[in-house]
């Protein structure tokens, strides 16, 4: 076997075989081209996701910025009503507030609690019957204009009718039937 390996190497190629070895050698470079490409699909998709952690984790740190910049906004604010109590109001309304903040609830704030809970209620009821109302307002006017269709529609046959009866009452009027009109002359 070796014999013949050695004899082909040596025997010079063809047309034939050159083409197949220029077809091989051009299926290499593609094979080649391939891979090459297949691996830098891997290094783009590898930075990609080093991207996306990235992000990911500058998103939340925006998140937590986002959070303390609310919270100070929120003190800047709080701050802002207090000093606008103290100066409106003086130093004893400032006391004031400032003890009305800490103050539990007693039983007569309970009961506006309760008093405000119960007009939160009755305000709902009274928005869900206007609603009902509303509801009930379309479907009046879609009868209404339904039974202002019709009585036209009983306008019209009553005027049809009433000619119908004009008619009969002409030829009731008549002594020689519209059938028989004319009939003499023939």
């Amino acid at each position: 076997m070796k014999q013949e390996c050695d004899h082909l190497k040596t025997k010079p190629l063809d047309q034939t075989n050159q083409e197949i070895m220029m077809d091989i050698k051009h299926s290499n470079n593609e094979i080649r081209e391939l891979r090459e490409s297949f691996e830098s699909l891997i290094k783009s998709h590898e930075l990609l996701q080093e991207h996306h952690a990235e992000v990911k984790k500058s998103h939340e740190i925006l998140q937590n910025d986002h959070r303390k910049v609310t919270q100070e906004m929120e003190t800047i604010k709080i701050s802002k009503k207090d000093t606008a109590v103290d100066r409106l109001g003086g130093q004893q309304m400032k006391q004031e507030c400032d003890h009305l903040k800490t103050k539990p609830l007693d039983q007569t704030n309970q009961e506006i609690m309760m008093d405000i809970k119960h007009s939160n209620n009755e305000i709902r009821e009274l928005k869900e019957s206007f609603k009902s109302l509303i509801i009930s307002h379309e479907l009046l006017q879609k009868h209404h204009a339904e039974v202002k269709k019709s009585h036209e529609i009983l306008q019209d046959d009553h005027r049809k009718v009433t000619q119908e009866m004009e008619t009969i009452k002409s030829s009731q009027k008549d002594t020689v039937p519209w059938n028989i009109r004319g009939k003499q002359f023939e």
